[in-house]
C-alpha cells in the first residue's frame, strides 16, 4: 500500500544498525534478481511494482532515515508470498491501494514478515516502513481475523516450498550477523 500522502514514520533503528543493514543490500538485490525481478530507484513512488517485473524504490534521500532495501525488498517479497505467483502480473501484487479493501492482505503480509523476522531474531530491525508500520507493531503478532490468518497461512506455506528460500535466508543470516 503506499498512500499518495504518506508522510514519513519517526526513526526505529540508530544510525549504526542502519548502516550495519544498508552493508547487506547488495544481498537483497540478488535476491529480487534471483526472484526474477530487476530493482529501479526511481522518485515515482515510495515503493511500487510494475506487475511486468519491475520493484521501483524511491532513492535513498526519499526514504525515511532508518529504510533500507533490505527491508523494502523482504516486505514486496513477502507480498508476493501472500498473493501469490499469479500476483507478479498483476501492479502492486494485485492490491488496491486506493481503499481500504485489500488491507487485510497488508496485514497478512505483515503477519508473514513478523513470522519471518522473528525467526532469526530481526523483527525490530526490518521493521516495514509503511503506514502499517503501527499495526506490525502493536497487532501483526496477535494474528486475530481469519480473513487475515487464511491470507498468512497461505504466504507461509509459499514460503516453505519458495525456490528462492535459501537466498532469502542467506540474506536474513546476513543481516542478523551485521547488527550482533
Amino acid at each position: 500500500m503506499n498512500p499518495p500522502d504518506r508522510q514519513p514514520i519517526a526513526p526505529r533503528c540508530d544510525d549504526q544498525t542502519v548502516g550495519a543493514v544498508r552493508a547487506t543490500d547488495p544481498l537483497w538485490v540478488q535476491l529480487l534478481e534471483q526472484a526474477g525481478f530487476r530493482l529501479a530507484r526511481r522518485s515515482t513512488s515510495y515503493v511500487w511494482y510494475d506487475g511486468r517485473g519491475e520493484v521501483a524504490i524511491a532513492p535513498d534521500e526519499e526514504l525515511d532515515a532508518d529504510d533500507t532495501l533490505a527491508q523494502i525488498i523482504l516486505h514486496e517479497m513477502v507480498h508476493l508470498l501472500v498473493q501469490g505467483e499469479e500476483a507478479r502480473t498483476e501492479p502492486d501484487w494485485g492490491l488496491d491501494n486506493l481503499t481500504d479493501s485489500d488491507a487485510y492482505l497488508e496485514e497478512a503480509a505483515l503477519v508473514v514478515q513478523l513470522r519471518l523476522l522473528t525467526l532469526w531474531g530481526l523483527e525490530a530491525v526490518l521493521v516495514p516502513t509503511t503506514d502499517f508500520r503501527g499495526y506490525y507493531l502493536a497487532e501483526a503478532a496477535s494474528e486475530a481475523r481469519a480473513d487475515r490468518m487464511q491470507a498468512a497461512e497461505a504466504g507461509w506455506a509459499r514460503w516453505l516450498v519458495w525456490p528462492h528460500r535459501a537466498a532469502a535466508e542467506r540474506a536474513l543470516a546476513a543481516t542478523r550477523n551485521a547488527v550482533a
